[in-house]
């Protein structure tokens, strides 16, 4: 890292930097601030992309000297990062890289991944939620914080209150698999303060294995979803979890997916729909053919990728008829179930 740093001296010029640390588990905060106190004389660097993987020596002062060293940084209008792992990254450590953001006037695109943090609660969140509102330029935002367990839904939706003023946005992805604690309520705010985003063209949510999720809150989303008139995207993962939980037993049924093709009819430029509901017990066969007669009123799709993996009460040949009728009006069919493709 010492010596990644040091030549770090002789490309000023540089514009484009990636660094990935997938499979160097030794790197700790030291290494980070060498790298950090070089990085920030690199004034006109415009892409920047810092993957840790599971480096788990690296803690919230390791993020405190690269937010620190991205204050410098104002021609960035690429930023990537990427931690997780351990139990060192909390929510102190997030504001930090929260408020290095706000002096990053001319960012356009923004990936953050903190992933498997236990220590990251609702209040980085709010933290988070405070940079992004001034980040008038963002066009494409894309945050993974899959595994935090102690998020909630009110950590959702202080997030969520960040997005009000980035109307230009083209591109959200939000991945919070496997964070148990995510209702419907907190899925209400995204939904409420994606509503002006007139700008929107791709849409990529992921809350698989959030149990606390039942077709109130989906029905929300969708009525939102149905407002953004140039979605040419739509990627949603619903899917339950293999452990069976008592909250599970009627959370999300037939009625999200009726209700989603219905508010997707008046989107003229969807193009392409992913929808992944799998080990959802309460879908059933009838669900899929009234899906598979819906999706024929979506007249400019060209891509249909579907996965209903563990559904219980969905047969094969539910689904080989829903791929025989779609076949009939669309390009590209892939429908995913018992680790099978038809």
């Amino acid at each position: 890292m010492k010596t990644i740093s040091k030549n770090l001296k002789s490309l000023s010029s540089l514009q484009s930097l990636g660094l990935d640390l997938h499979d160097c588990p030794e790197i700790t905060d030291d290494g980070l601030k060498a790298f950090g106190e070089n990085l920030k004389k690199l004034s006109f660097i415009k892409s920047l992309c810092i993957e840790s993987g599971e480096c788990v020596r690296i803690t919230d002062e390791g993020l405190k000297n690269i937010g620190e060293s991205l204050q410098s940084l104002n021609s960035l209008e690429y930023l990537g990062l990427g931690f997780g792992g351990g139990d060192g990254i909390t929510d102190e450590g997030l504001k930090n890289i929260g408020e290095s953001l706000k002096s990053l006037n001319s960012l356009e695109y923004l990936r953050l991944k903190i992933e498997g943090c236990d220590e990251i609660t609702d209040e980085g969140l709010k933290n988070l939620g405070e940079s992004l509102i001034i980040l008038n330029s963002l066009q494409s935002l894309n945050l993974n914080f899959r595994m935090c367990q102690e998020i909630t839904g009110e950590g959702l939706s202080l997030l969520s209150s960040g997005l009000q003023e980035l109307i230009f946005l083209q591109f959200i992805g939000f991945d919070f698999s496997c964070c148990g604690e995510i209702t419907d309520e907190g899925l209400k705010a995204l939904s409420q303060n994606m509503k002006e985003m007139s700008s929107l063209r791709y849409l990529d949510l992921n809350f698989s294995g959030c149990h606390k999720l039942t077709d109130q809150g989906l029905m929300t989303l969708f009525r939102t979803i149905e407002k953004l008139s140039d979605l040419q995207s739509i990627a949603l993962n619903f899917s339950g979890s293999s452990v069976p939980r008592s909250s599970d037993s009627l959370t999300i049924t037939d009625r999200s997916l009726c209700a989603l093709i219905y508010r997707l009819e008046k989107l003229a430029s969807l193009q392409s729909i992913s929808l992944r509901f799998s080990w959802r017990p309460e879908l059933t066969g009838t669900g899929i053919r009234n899906l598979g007669e819906d999706l024929q009123s979506l007249t400019s799709l060209k891509s249909i990728n579907l996965d209903f993996d563990y559904c219980e009460k969905i047969t094969n040949k539910d689904l080989m008829d829903l791929r025989s009728t779609l076949e009939r009006y669309f390009e590209s069919v892939k429908i995913h179930s018992i680790n099978k493709w038809f």
